[in-house]
């Protein structure tokens, strides 16, 4: 769900200056605080992998600005590792052919990991962290 308010609430908290359609941090900070900052602008739009520490965040290659946090120049990756998960990603992919997006955008996401668990016998269930990996693959990341 967006939230657009808390974006621009985001945007006063640290100070951000607009500069040709880039979100700006003025004041000195740490590679690892202008990405914690860009996942908050993320989660505010509702990005689901901004959560979701199997996917790591990548700036975009023609963005000039070092202190850049806007969203558009930013994307997610699935972490090659996979970090916090027993799937590698051809499980992932294999996982998310056997699920149906429109019917976990019916239902709802965890009404739809109870049903899909209750087909799977228990070596095949689903955790939740798995199932979030899964569920934003198939939002659109590509491995």
């Amino acid at each position: 769900m967006i939230r657009i308010e808390d974006f621009f609430n985001i945007i006063k908290k640290y100070d951000l200056e607009e500069l040709n359609g880039h979100l700006l941090i003025k004041s000195p900070v740490t590679k690892a605080k202008l990405k914690d900052i860009t996942r908050e602008l993320f989660v505010s739009l509702g990005e689901l992998k901004a959560e979701n520490k199997n996917f790591k965040l990548q700036k975009i290659g023609n963005c000039q600005f070092k202190n850049c946090v806007s969203p558009q120049c930013h994307k997610f990756i699935l972490k090659p590792t996979l970090i916090n998960s027993m799937l590698s990603r051809e499980d992932i992919i294999e996982i998310a052919e056997d699920m149906d997006l429109s019917r976990i955008e019916e239902i709802g996401p965890i009404a739809y990991l109870k049903e899909y668990n209750l087909t799977q016998p228990d070596i095949l269930k689903v955790s939740e962290a798995d199932f979030r990996t899964v569920y934003a693959y198939m939002k659109g990341e590509k491995c």
